[in-house]
């Protein structure tokens, strides 16, 4: 059977219901509208987590994020470009700059090619190491002003002082250095430098956008001071869940709404940019092109901003989009429930099959989907770059996690870290447990702890593989050393002998 292309287009923090194929009224992504209605689009897909190191798991691996202790790659045999190098094709990798999947956390593992813009990055963060312990407590000040006054004179405040800053240091904003046109300008580099277009193999590429990330695209008369702004009040919800919501009013709303749709036209036409290319190059013939999320972002929904902690709906349910020449206009709707788990089984068996003829049976045959998370104890601080926010997280067997059970029409959620159950609709509504209600939430309920049992007994084993195989190479490495040694005191002696 003849292999195919497959293309992977993750958008970071792309939701759903800002999307025209998903029923926004907004004409904000005609481009990503019109793919579509070509191909096919899947109208139930869940997030296995609300944020980017956890999603991303179930993305490339196919695991729950929980399922092995950590973030990153942990078994690369799992890893789709690994799986795809090991079938005769062609991998690149080119991530916009985001540290949580960058080589440090094992994505550059099976790629013939992988970019992610991290290294300049570090050294920068590296000379400005005065400054950054300079803006830590300044956003500590900040946050605890925000929680005082208010929002407003926040905004105004903070606005101001990073004005000033970013004048004396030209400390900027980070995911704005790494948009959709420097993925692009990579791409094309390395398409031309490579001879791509030529190539019999065919290719897994990996794209990843930080467009619609905050701080999102601004509309037009908003100074960059004021984005900036809001990127930091999005980041200092670390304790989001206990922000009252009156700190989160109307006009901020209104604006962090206007700025994500501005994000989302602006990675639209990126994607109309990067099209173009791939046809140039010959890339979207004999291809899947999936385009999907890891998470979405709260806008104010709840009271809150970001994704920080949370399993809201707003966060977990994303779009999916596949791309084929083979459904050009067939409109096809999916509309089972699947999760990220199910798209990545659904990225490998496309390599051999078309999506349109895949899903002509059911890709899943999960009754529930779990969605899951770590809890970090402060929540990520970007702006002090890469080092720094992986040092928050606590990744041991006492770190705090958040579990939800999407199962029908109702949804289970569970903080361990304080033994909480919130029993709710699919717009999280909490629902009361009734007579009716009560045999549901049990039943809910026991799924749900099988599950993390079983996550648990996998983590163990895991962990005990990850050491058997430390202490293997480490044996091994000891070995090479001291045969290295030998063969340097046997030269020694050599020489020494003819003299």
């Amino acid at each position: 059977m003849a292999k195919r292309n497959v293309i992977l287009i993750t958008i970071d923090s792309l939701r759903r219901d800002f999307l025209g194929c998903y029923g926004y009224a907004e004409n904000i992504s005609p481009v990503i509208d019109g793919l579509a209605e070509k191909g096919v689009r899947f109208e139930n897909v869940w997030a296995n987590s609300g944020n980017t190191p956890n999603a991303f798991k179930s993305i490339m691996t196919g695991k729950y994020p929980l399922q092995e202790p950590g973030y990153g790659v942990f078994e690369k045999q799992d890893y789709l470009p690994y799986i795809f190098k090991k079938e005769g094709y062609r991998t690149i990798g080119i991530v916009a700059g985001n540290p949580l999947v960058s080589r440090y956390y094992g994505y550059g593992k099976g790629f013939d090619i992988f970019f992610d813009f991290m290294d300049k990055r570090e050294s920068a963060i590296e000379t400005k190491n005065s400054l950054s312990k300079i803006t830590t407590a300044l956003r500590h000040a900040c946050k605890w002003i925000s929680y005082q006054i208010g929002t407003s004179f926040y905004v105004f405040f903070i606005s101001r002082l990073y004005e000033l800053i970013r004048k004396g240091y030209g400390y900027d904003v980070w995911p704005h250095r790494f948009s959709y046109k420097k993925v692009i300008s990579q791409l094309e580099s390395t398409l031309n430098s490579n001879n791509w277009a030529n190539c019999p193999d065919k290719i897994f590429m990996w794209l990843h956008f930080m467009d619609v990330h905050h701080p999102y695209g601004r509309p037009e008369g908003m100074s960059e001071s004021i984005c900036q702004c809001l990127h930091d009040l999005i980041n200092f919800q670390d304790r989001a869940n206990r922000v009252p919501k009156k700190r989160i009013n109307v006009a901020i709303t209104a604006k962090i709404r206007r700025m994500y749709e501005q994000s989302i036209r602006d990675m639209d036409c990126g994607l109309k940019e990067l099209l173009s290319v791939l046809s140039r190059y010959r890339l979207l013939e004999d291809s899947s092109v999936f385009i999907l999320s890891d998470h979405g972002d709260l806008l104010g929904e709840h009271g809150l901003l970001g994704h920080r902690r949370l399993l809201f709906n707003e966060l977990l349910k994303i779009p999916a989009i596949v791309y084929e020449d083979e459904s050009s206009g067939s409109d096809k709707v999916y509309r089972e429930p699947v999760s990220q788990r199910d798209i990545y089984k659904l990225i490998l068996l496309s390599k051999d099959r078309a999506v349109s003829k895949l899903i002509r049976e059911p890709i899943s045959y999960n009754e529930e989907i779990f969605s899951e998370m770590y809890c970090d104890e402060y929540g990520g601080m970007f702006m002090d770059g890469h080092k720094y926010f992986i040092n928050l997280f606590k990744l041991d067997e006492t770190a705090r996690r958040l579990y939800s059970l999407v199962k029908g029409d109702k949804k289970l959620t569970y903080q361990q870290y304080n033994n909480q159950y919130i029993f709710s609709d699919l717009f999280d509504n909490v629902l009361d447990i009734s007579q009716n209600g009560k045999l549901v939430y049990q039943d809910m309920f026991k799924i749900l702890h099988q599950h993390i049992h079983k996550e648990q007994a996998d983590r163990k084993i895991a962990k005990q593989r990850h050491l058997l195989r430390a202490t293997v190479k480490k044996v091994v490495d000891n070995l090479k050393m001291n045969s290295k040694d030998k063969e340097q005191d046997m030269a020694g002696e050599s020489k020494f002998a003819s003299r």
